[in-house]
């Protein structure tokens, strides 16, 4: 794929990613639909990691659009890439876990509904094809895998300490919204450890494909 053509496209993705998930925030925030379970009318959404994984996707887009306009060019600094490679294994996360843990426990089509088609679902594979099809255009360091698990990390100790301090609650205000109690408060550093290793297998992954479109398109050897 020619640099102009890749570039162009990784331009589209990320335009896309901002305005979608704006899009889609305000559907949820503002109940223009029924959005399913594990979703929030206004700033109580926040409180989701899939909320604040895909806003973290659309900031880095956004510093990403503004990059590729600026610097037509010219590369793109690499912690501009770090910021995309860890927004994009936070969304991936988010896509992983509804798909193989919350999705059977609450219905596909709840899980699926509204504006959370957008962010689980279309939003994360949007910046997953952008990010190894379309960014792959340098070495990726592997401790840079390291710096992607971060945002589960700090989303992980802030939602724990939230019920160590006011408890799991009742639905429907429960504080453990996930469900990562169901297996008794004994169990939850251990839940916690298996969702830093899912990440770190998440950006591993990722890093993998993108090293692997970047070998094969000969910028490697320029």
């Amino acid at each position: 794929m020619r640099e102009t053509t890749r570039r162009r496209w990784s331009l589209w993705c990320n335009v896309a990613i901002v305005l979608l998930t704006a899009f889609a925030w305000c559907q949820m925030a503002f109940g223009w639909a029924n959005s399913g379970v594990l979703s929030s009318y206004g700033l109580r959404s926040l409180k989701y990691f899939t909320i604040q994984s895909n806003l973290l996707s659309a900031v880095a887009s956004l510093v990403w659009v503004v990059l590729l306009v600026r610097k037509r060019d010219e590369p793109l600094p690499n912690w501009a890439h770090t910021l995309r490679f860890v927004a994009t294994t936070s969304v991936t996360l988010t896509l992983v876990t509804v798909e193989a843990f919350l999705a059977p426990a609450f219905g596909y089509a709840s899980m699926h509904a509204g504006a959370n088609l957008w962010f689980h679902l279309l939003l994360p594979v949007t910046a997953i094809v952008s990010f190894c099809a379309f960014e792959a255009d340098r070495p990726i360091r592997l401790r840079r895998t390291l710096v992607a698990v971060v945002p589960m990390v700090l989303y992980g100790i802030g939602y724990y300490a939230n019920i160590l301090t006011n408890g799991v609650g009742e639905w429907p205000d429960t504080n453990d919204w996930y469900g990562f109690t169901q297996w008794g408060m004994e169990r939850v550093s251990l839940v916690f450890l298996v969702m830093i290793l899912v990440t770190l297998a998440i950006a591993l992954l990722l890093r993998a494909v993108n090293q692997r479109v970047y070998a094969s398109s000969g910028l490697a050897e320029g």
